[in-house]
């Protein structure tokens, strides 16, 4: 099957148009930029226009909500749908090439707001879940059975186990057999008993589903003693503010939490160019 590459970021979804892809996979910042322009594109049209967008998306999001229980929408709520799909629904997945059948996230945890939008546009986002050390995936949410927040089920023939401190552990044939040549660093990852410990930290639901909470590593505990996870912070925001770039919390041994915001250039011009601001200092 042909096979399309393109490493220039900021290109990526102008050329999805030109590639048309039937499924595409990528980090959570992709479909985050995606999310923040056309909401932004929108909001600048103003009208009648970001009305009919508010309330199509909204529309979908009923539609997703009823398909992550396995249900489909009926009556009113099914009409409705058609029409929001046909106004607006095949319009965005022009944008996306028109052939998407899924996506696929992984690397970061992916924002559940612009997971739905997604959806709720026509275009499934399954997000997964890997390490190196495990042969790239683990988890990944499936077609017909998903949970939006958690990375899905395990791949065939992968355990596992949730630590009594809430790390995850995995067992199967895709984990590394050790480092090489680091048999300390070996010991450390991987137990007696070949669990292998990935730093993460995490929950299985009532289904089974996984989610990821943070990484053992990067939690920290405020002045307080109140324990904060960052990581999911971090995600929330960037997926509510479609001008930040990037967010790094801080806070260890202070008595509040801060945190660094670096903004989009692209989204931030495209701003200020609307409000007469271009070129300004």
């Amino acid at each position: 099957f042909p096979t399309a590459i393109d490493g220039r970021i900021d290109k990526i979804v102008d050329n999805l148009a030109v590639v048309k892809p039937t499924f595409m996979g990528a980090a959570p910042r992709i479909f985050e930029k995606a999310y923040g322009r056309i909401q932004t594109m929108m909001a600048d049209e103003g009208g009648v226009k970001a009305k009919l967008f508010s309330w199509a998306s909204g529309v979908g999001r009923e539609v997703s909500e009823l398909r992550e229980q396995g249900k489909n929408p009926t009556g009113l709520l099914k009409t409705k749908y058609a029409i929001a799909d046909k106004l607006i629904g095949t319009k965005i997945r022009e944008r996306f090439g028109g052939r998407i059948r899924f996506f696929i996230s992984g690397s970061a945890a992916l924002n559940q707001d612009v997971a739905r939008w997604f959806d709720a546009m026509g275009m499934q986002i399954a997000e997964g879940y890997g390490m190196t050390e495990t042969s790239a995936a683990s988890f990944v949410n499936r077609i017909k059975a998903y949970r939006y927040g958690t990375v899905g089920w395990p791949l065939p023939r992968t355990e596992v186990r949730i630590a009594d401190d809430g790390e995850v552990l995995l067992r199967g044939p895709g984990n590394m057999e050790g480092y090489h040549n680091n048999d300390e660093a070996t010991a450390e990852t991987i137990d007696v008993e070949g669990w292998l410990h990935t730093g993460d930290i995490g929950e299985l639901d009532d289904r089974g589903f996984l989610r990821i909470t943070d990484r053992k590593k990067d939690m920290f505990k405020t002045s307080g003693g109140k324990y904060v996870a960052p990581s999911n912070i971090e995600s929330i925001f960037k997926g509510l503010c479609p001008y930040a770039s990037q967010l790094v919390v801080y806070g260890a041994d202070r008595n509040f939490v801060s945190a660094l915001v670096t903004l989009d250039p692209e989204a931030i011009a495209g701003w200020a160019a609307h409000h007469g601001l271009e070129g300004k200092p």
